[in-house]
């Protein structure tokens, strides 16, 4: 080879070098979310950066050019993180929730970092949560960093336009998910988000952990991998076993036997007091997301997923079917199980305590039954 030749090489190669730092140096200056203001909280080591999230994006198949979200102001805006916490007061979250406030979220180390005493405190402060991409209505503004939303999709008699509560603004984006014919919608408690992928599955770097019931807009699927878009335009990869494809349009199958079996997937997750996600649920945040993983929106609240659908008596209990409990014998309903059969329920009971099967008769006063699917 002549010198020349070698030397031509070896230039073009450091040419390409230049040229993809520079890209990469470009991509930390996009950022996957909006930022409203500084987080509040750092996330995990798991957990990247917006700006790292663009930079990885880079080295995986994509044909899409990512843009940077816009900040949520008025009108419709979407959650920007994995769960969003809605609180009663802006002034409410302590030290010890602030990996639920920032943005990256953390849900997993804020529950974890709990002490059941920690949880409790909870109860009365805090409203609902919402996942990713979930579609909110502006309400209301704190100051710069709070947020006051509804949630058209959890339906209430408090608010017409949804569930309210207070959001910090850095957790919202007025940039929707773009729109698709098929959805991943995740069935697992919870799983990763990749930054690259092949036909032999996951590689690269676990990005963003998202909540069981995240429905995503799918750009491909295979048996080993969907890669799906997100807000902004930029393209991960779920492993194919952790979602469930839904073509828009298609009937979701639901029967009383499968909602049942996709209850019994959360046996021993902590009980979290509003809690709507696969890290901690409450009694009617459970029974509303396994119904709403099969395309059947309940009520958010217990009392109300008990004036809605078909009175059932108790000797007629089928699987598949809500049962109601009050706290005293004039009280209102506080709580919901769904019923598995055999005289038993599954339901997530009280701050310190897990998801679990116990008979019908060992939960406070039964207050009756409905039925939300007929087969």
């Amino acid at each position: 080879m002549p010198p020349g030749a070698r030397r031509g090489g070896v230039g073009r190669r450091l040419l390409a070098l230049v040229v993809a730092l520079g890209v990469i140096v470009l991509s930390i200056t996009i950022a996957l979310v909006p930022a409203a203001g500084p987080s509040s909280a750092q996330g995990t080591a798991a957990h990247l950066t917006a700006a790292h999230l663009t930079a990885v994006h880079l080295a995986a198949a994509t044909t899409v050019q990512s843009v940077r979200p816009a900040t949520c102001s008025a009108g419709t805006c979407w959650v920007a993180v994995n769960v969003a916490t809605l609180w009663v007061n802006p002034s409410d979250p302590r030290p010890v929730d602030r990996p639920a406030l920032a943005n990256p979220a953390d849900p997993r180390a804020w529950i974890a970092a709990m002490t059941v005493a920690q949880k409790s405190w909870l109860v009365g402060r805090l409203e609902t949560q919402a996942l990713y991409g979930t579609k909110v209505t502006v309400i209301g503004h704190h100051g710069a960093g709070w947020t006051k939303v509804a949630i058209p999709g959890q339906p209430t008699n408090r608010d017409r336009r949804g569930y309210p509560g207070w959001v910090p603004t850095r957790q919202l984006t007025s940039t929707p998910l773009v729109t698709a014919t098929t959805y991943a919608v995740v069935r697992w408690r919870a799983a990763w988000l990749w930054s690259s992928w092949s036909s032999r599955g996951m590689a690269g770097t676990r990005v963003m952990q998202v909540s069981y019931d995240t429905m995503l807009p799918v750009v491909h699927a295979t048996s080993a991998y969907v890669e799906v878009t997100l807000i902004g335009g930029t393209q991960l990869a779920l492993s194919r076993k952790v979602v469930a494809l839904h073509v828009v349009g298609a009937s979701w199958g639901a029967t009383r036997a499968k909602v049942v079996s996709e209850a019994k997937r959360f046996l021993g997750l902590q009980y979290l007091w509003a809690g709507m996600s696969g890290f901690g649920y409450d009694c009617s945040g459970f029974t509303y997301s396994v119904y709403q993983a099969f395309g059947i929106t309940l009520s958010r609240d217990a009392d109300q997923q008990a004036v809605h659908g078909t009175p059932v008596a108790l000797r007629s209990l089928l699987p598949g079917d809500l049962v109601f409990f009050r706290g005293s014998p004039a009280g209102p309903i506080t709580h919901v199980g769904m019923y598995v059969g055999n005289g038993n329920m599954i339901d997530a009971p009280h701050t310190g305590a897990a998801v679990r099967i116990e008979p019908v008769s060992s939960f406070g006063i039964y207050a009756g039954a409905r039925r939300y699917l007929s087969r």
